[in-house]
């Protein structure tokens, strides 16, 4: 995102940090700056926010905060905290939505506004974004966008249909649909996208495809009087998906692909509207009133974690006051548990009589109501310990201990013989069976108490355990705490959804702390021999025989037109069944290579494979060695023990690291042969005779072999293998004649002659 310095100075009344120092800190603890720019006179910083972050930064105000936090400055404009007008349920206006793939729509309706030029300082901020300014009616819900991340969109009020009202419908679009949008094209839909429109037409008058690109419809124009601003946020994997099939990628699109917070439109339209009203102010101004759709509403998200698992996972040892003054960087609100089981001990006991609700969720529904696993794993949440959901879950996930050791805060389960018995966990390693099922869970409170969210009273209640019906049949007692160390439970900011775990906590922690302050260390040791694999032990020990000897190791496919086990879906016709073993493919290895060997001057060759091979019932690792010396090809086959008691034992030398190895490319074009003998005076050497025909057998002659040598009658006859080849192209006859003449020219003119 392009973030103009000018701008971000908005967000602070102490100066900013220079752009070097400003792109300095970002980069090591936040995000890494591409590049900065010019405009006008101001530095445009060119931050790349990931995807994980794209929620919340991909806007001045989330930059701000980072800001904020790592150089210590404190935040002058805070946009997300406050008072928010509230304003009347509309009498004007309504939406029907009718697809679940909304998670909040907020529109506000407003009379008398005066569409004109942006003052000059709108303007300029747009175009640091690389956008053009339109109108100012258009322009506030783009600046609104920058600064929060939430995209919005404007309609002309008067262009909508008034048969009973204003009204929208939100609905998925069906297969060919058309619509036209703002660029004025004219755009064919698949079925899925999330539409805006017209309600008093049935929905047949599409205003905009939500969040991605706003229709011709309704534009805002000079003409415009009366709008509907709207703020909303979509189910992310659609809005993806269907940019992606319309190639439309747009700043509201980008932004809702990667998720949205559904608070935030309340901050966005309460801004917008502020702003509309300061610089699009008509005669007639009001805001009439708001439609607000917002089906699931959830707690703020609390995260729970102690110093010792902070310093554990950071390999650092802060203390608690550093971990509290990092957390009050992040304005990351929290609150000190300092003994956690007892804690929740007393935390049970403010809900009796709470209602039990079958499937009551811990993020919506609780404190008000439970059923017994969202009562448990509520109350560790307070106590800043996350658990599973499910009783099942819970009862894999916590340390197995006897009744006799329980303490109050342990959780006890039951199998109460009823219908609904889970036999193996639902998302805990999910599919691990539970042979003694379970189906409730409660607090154990000690001197043969219980807390629990029963199904047969109806609400939270505390009991004798050994007098309870629904604990009847106790099939165990779990732990989750080990320590009474201080935990540090945090609220989570709404907008900030990457964090959701305690592990992410952590991260965040340490890179404010400063990576680069982490010492490098290795782990402790275990204390004991690490075992040996035994598999990998013989096989690297072979391997490195192998290659000591003058073997080359090589891979083949795996996948092969005949064996024992065949595929169901095959990659291709000739590979539909797994290998049965590796002799067939070295066979083919060996063959290929031997046509390469004048290539690679070799007079013989060794090759081997380590490998799986498949039978009908089993799968095992075999060594393969394959030869072809003096001409004669030799495979052998060997079973990974076989192999390593023939070879695994020998010492072996280390091989000396060749010096001065270069690289060279492999030409995917054939190469040539040819083969030339030249008879010269016993008083010259071979490397003579080389040295001449390197010097004129041209720029694709690759390699050269003495391979035959003989004296008779006072001369010496030396033969040379010629390899030709190019990088480029497939040399052609006439090419290689040319530098063969060449050769046999020289060879003549010196006196010397070819045989």
């Amino acid at each position: 995102m392009k973030i103009s310095r000018v701008w971000l100075q908005t967000y602070f009344a102490k100066p900013l940090p220079k752009t070097e120092e400003l792109t300095n800190g970002l980069t090591m603890h936040a995000f890494e700056i591409d590049g900065v720019s010019k405009f006008q006179n101001d530095d445009i910083l060119d931050v790349k926010v990931l995807p994980n972050r794209a929620h919340d930064c991909l806007s001045y105000y989330g930059i701000a905060k980072e800001v904020s936090t790592i150089f210590e400055i404190p935040l002058d404009k805070k946009l997300l905290e406050g008072e928010i007008r509230k304003l009347p349920e509309s009498n004007e206006f309504s939406v029907k939505i009718e697809t679940k793939n909304v998670k909040r729509f907020k529109a506000v309706n407003i009379h008398g506004v005066k569409v004109s030029p942006s003052p000059q300082w709108l303007k300029t901020r747009i175009e640091a974004m690389g956008g053009k300014s339109i109108n100012n009616i258009v322009d506030i819900t783009n600046f609104v966008m920058f600064e929060l991340g939430q995209p919005m969109h404007a309609f002309d009020a008067d262009k909508l249909t008034k048969k009973g009202g204003l009204s929208f419908i939100i609905r998925e679009s069906r297969e060919g649909e058309k619509i036209t949008t703002l660029d004025g094209v004219e755009r064919t839909l698949t079925e899925g996208a999330i539409l805006i429109t017209d309600g008093e037409t049935d929905g047949k008058n599409m205003l905009g495809i939500a969040g991605i690109k706003g229709g011709a419809a309704a534009e805002i124009t000079e003409k415009t009087e009366n709008i509907i601003l709207e703020a909303a946020t979509f189910d992310a994997p659609t809005i993806r998906k269907q940019a992606k099939l319309l190639n439309i990628r747009t700043d509201a699109s980008i932004r809702f692909e990667n998720d949205l917070a559904p608070e935030l439109p309340t901050y966005a339209i309460d801004y917008a509207v502020k702003i509309i009203e300061e610089l699009a102010k008509g005669e007639n101004f009001r805001v009439e009133g708001e439609f607000d759709y917002f089906p699931l509403k959830k707690n703020v998200y609390r995260l729970g974690v102690s110093v010792g698992e902070i310093n554990s996972i950071l390999g650092i040892t802060l203390e608690e006051t550093e971990v509290e003054k990092i957390l009050k960087r992040l304005n990351f609100p929290y609150d000190k548990i300092k003994n956690p089981l007892q804690y929740i001990v007393e935390e049970s006991k403010e809900y009796i009589g709470a209602p039990y609700v079958l499937g009551a969720s811990i993020s919506s529904d609780a404190p008000h109501k439970f059923d017994c696993s969202s009562f448990t794993s509520f109350l560790y949440l307070t106590a800043g310990i996350a658990i599973p959901r499910v009783s099942v879950d819970q009862y894999v996930c916590g340390e197995k201990i006897d009744e006799k050791d329980a303490i109050p805060g342990d959780l006890v389960f039951s199998n109460t013989g009823e219908k609904h018995i889970w036999f193996e966990t639902h998302e805990f390693m999910k599919g691990t069976k539970v042979r003694e099922g379970v189906d409730h869970v409660g607090v154990y409170l000690g001197n043969d108490e219980v807390i629990h969210s029963n199904g047969g009273s109806g609400n939270v209640l505390k009991e004798k355990l050994s007098e309870s019906n629904r604990f009847k049949n106790i099939v165990g007692f779990r732990r989750f705490v080990k320590t009474d160390e201080v935990r540090l439970m945090v609220s989570v900011p709404f907008e900030r959804l990457d964090l959701r775990i305690k592990e992410d906590l952590i991260e965040e922690i340490g890179r404010i702390y400063g990576l680069e302050h982490i010492p490098a260390l290795l782990p402790e040791p275990l204390g004991r021999e690490p075992e040996v694999n035994r598999e990998f032990f013989d096989a690297q020990k072979i391997r490195e025989v192998l290659v000591s000897e003058g073997y080359s190791e090589v891979y083949t496919y795996a996948l092969v037109s005949r064996g024992e086990v065949e595929i169901e879906n095959p990659l291709a016709s000739d590979k539909n069944f797994m290998r049965a073993n590796l002799s067939d493919g070295i066979k083919k290895s060996l063959e290929l290579n031997s046509k390469n060997a004048p290539l690679l001057g070799l007079n013989e060759i060794r090759i081997f494979e380590i490998g799986n091979i498949f039978g009908k019932n089993k799968e095992e690792t075999y060594v393969c060695l394959g030869s072809i010396l003096k001409g004669k090809v030799n495979v052998e086959e060997f079973s990974l023990a076989a192999a390593y008691e023939k070879y695994g034992h020998k010492e072996i030398e280390k091989c000396k690291p060749k010096e001065n190895v270069k690289y060279s490319p492999i030409s995917p074009y054939p190469f040539a042969l040819r083969d030339i003998a030249i008879f010269v005076p016993s008083n010259t050497s071979s490397n003579e005779v080389e040295k001449v025909i390197r010097e004129n057998a041209g720029e694709y002659l690759v390699r050269l072999d003495l391979f035959d040598k003989f004296e008779k009658e006072e001369k010496i006859s030396y033969a040379f293998h010629l390899v030709f080849q190019s990088l480029e192209r497939t040399l052609t006859e006439n090419e290689l004649n040319d530098s063969m003449t060449k050769v046999t020219a020289k060879i003549n003119s010196l006196g010397w002659t070819v045989r």
